[in-house]
């Protein structure tokens, strides 16, 4: 699916940027504009961010980047959302809430989370992808090994 203008534009005109931050974010009013205090749920700390309801815009006094809500979701990562097209989809959403497509930030579980056959077929596919391409085993070891603090 191709995000169109009109449904960008749509979604820049009918998401207020403050309404989504306070469903995420504990906020504080300050002269015209509202601040996000303490950190986000992931724990990133998002108190330079500063949200302009008139424009419907933020700006991130740290890294000096602002801009729209759909910029917005991906700028604080929102439901994990990391890019542009997801952040459209998952602000369309909240628009029409009928409106289905598949999205790449629907959670995965955790090894954790999965019950003892999902573990069984990870375990199985992991295993096969190692047979057939048993180079990507030597790069991630070496990786590992790079990351690792041996003090």
């Amino acid at each position: 699916m191709s995000t169109s203008k009109k449904m960008i534009k749509e979604i820049k005109e009918h998401v207020s940027i403050v309404d989504l931050a306070s469903d995420y974010f504990d906020l504080t009013r300050k002269n015209g504009y509202f601040g996000i205090r303490g950190s986000g749920a992931d724990g990133g700390d998002f108190s330079s961010i500063v949200i302009y309801p008139e424009s419907n815009s933020f700006f991130r006094n740290s890294n000096r980047h602002g801009g729209d809500v759909i910029s917005f979701v991906t700028e604080t990562q929102i439901e994990g959302i990391n890019n542009f097209r997801d952040a459209v989809i998952f602000l369309r959403q909240r628009i029409d809430p009928d409106f289905k497509i598949e999205t790449s930030y629907k959670k995965k579980k955790t090894y954790a989370e999965m019950s003892s056959s999902e573990r069984i077929e990870k375990l199985r596919s992991c295993n096969e992808m190692l047979k057939e391409n048993p180079k990507y085993f030597f790069k991630a070891l070496l990786l590992i090994d790079t990351k690792t603090n041996y003090n």
